[in-house]
């Protein structure tokens, strides 16, 4: 099978495949043991990455979704936290 699209576009067009299919779409049944297929949305909606998703939107108006204000921000964070930075030199 040639995939011509590539991320949720792929995805979505498997998803239309396994639809189209009653033996693949039975199978699938069989195996989760329901009697109703997931959509797309159903299988990949994951709660705590939509957190991280606010989370961020949050942080991002603070600063008016200017970059250079949030890399500033987080620059500052780091000098005040340095205990918990990790070093990227190699240890001997």
């Amino acid at each position: 099978m040639k995939k011509k699209t590539v991320g949720t576009k792929q995805a979505e067009n498997e998803t239309e495949t396994i639809m189209k299919s009653p033996f693949l779409l039975e199978g699938i049944k069989k195996a989760r043991g329901q009697k109703v297929f997931l959509s797309h949305e159903e299988v990949f909606k994951d709660p705590y990455v939509e957190e991280l998703h606010k989370i961020r939107e949050g942080y991002a108006k603070k600063f008016d979704f200017d970059v250079d204000a949030m890399f500033k921000d987080l620059k500052e964070k780091e000098q005040l936290h340095k205990d918990r930075l990790v070093s990227s030199t190699k240890r001997k």
